[in-house]
């Protein structure tokens, strides 16, 4: 790895630690719960100091790094994910961020031009970054109550779009008008909201969880809460294949676009999925969408083999 190479990890390196820093101070300004405030302000102080480490090394270099002109939009952008989802989601995701920048720490630990003092300063960071951020991070997401319930969100809007898709594809295969298409998906719709909202309840009022101190058995979730969330967004799941059919198109043009409509509602709620769970975005994308295109794609047959070989119409 050549001078320049270093130079230019190390001043994506300062932007980086700089709009993390801006963005957690802001939010700690913004934030009304007292305790992640506190924490909030904990990693706005490392991250700003890391800041002010890569900003010294480069002025001994005789570079002096501008500060990133567009950290005003990271922080708006994460302001609005925590209102959305929840102080721990917006940090899993400045997480995702933070293991790339991690891996490039590393790969510039293995370059043989880097002076031994830059690389005992490195490693010194990569044990703040490894020890006490995370401490910091597990003690948020211990007192953070939305991330669970957006799970559930997550969940049943994908349910929602799924089954009311599977289904509307068999009856728009069965060369249904579109307004019958449409009463038919709300018809699942409604059926499949009341059995998920009953399943989500029941599950959550079961499922407690025992204090290792004290034996105390509390509840993970509120199983009210619990199930309006399912429900809520399993009913705005079921609606979006159903809009193509309420917007006038039938047959296969209409299955056409509420695959297309829920091929992307399922990768933005695949890729939620995936940052609370911490896995591969890409991969949680891919398998979520082939299940619907298997289910719709299954009806569709389905329902065409009916209409042909049967003469059935609806």
């Amino acid at each position: 790895m050549s001078e320049r190479d270093i130079i230019e990890l190390q001043i994506s390196y300062f932007k980086n630690e700089y709009i993390h820093g801006m963005v957690y101070a802001s939010l700690s300004e913004k934030e009304k719960d007292g305790k992640a405030k506190f924490l909030l302000k904990r990693l706005a102080k490392k991250e700003i100091e890391h800041t002010g480490m890569w900003r010294a090394k480069l002025r001994k270099k005789g570079i002096m790094p501008k500060e990133p002109g567009n950290a005003f939009l990271s922080v708006w952008f994460f302001y609005i994910i925590r209102k959305i989802f929840g102080v721990s989601f917006m940090i899993n995701i400045l997480e995702l961020d933070e293991d790339r920048i991690v891996n490039r720490y590393k790969a510039l630990l293995e370059a043989k031009s880097l002076g031994r003092s830059e690389r005992n300063s490195l490693k010194k960071l990569l044990i703040t970054e490894n020890r006490y951020e995370s401490m910091i991070i597990a003690k948020i997401r211990q007192n953070e109550h939305t991330l669970k319930y957006t799970r559930s969100m997550i969940l049943g809007l994908n349910d929602g779009i799924v089954e009311v898709l599977a289904a509307v594809s068999g009856f728009a295969a069965l060369a249904a008008a579109p307004g019958i298409v449409v009463i038919g998906g709300i018809v699942v719709g409604i059926s499949g909201t009341l059995s998920m909202t009953g399943g989500a309840y029941l599950a959550a009022k079961s499922h407690t969880i025992v204090s290792s101190d004290s034996g105390d058995k509390t509840k993970e979730s509120e199983p009210l809460v619990e199930a309006y969330y399912t429900g809520v967004l399993y009913i705005i799941g079921a609606l979006v294949p159903i809009l193509p059919f309420l917007a006038g198109f039938g047959s296969y043009i209409g299955i056409l676009f509420a695959i297309i409509l829920a091929t992307v509602v399922l990768s933005i709620a695949s890729a939620v999925i995936s940052v609370i769970g911490g896995t591969s975005i890409k991969r949680g994308a891919i398998e979520m969408v082939l299940i619907s295109l298997i289910a719709s794609l299954s009806t569709t047959f389905l329902g065409t083999i009916a209409h042909i070989y049967f003469n059935i119409i609806i």
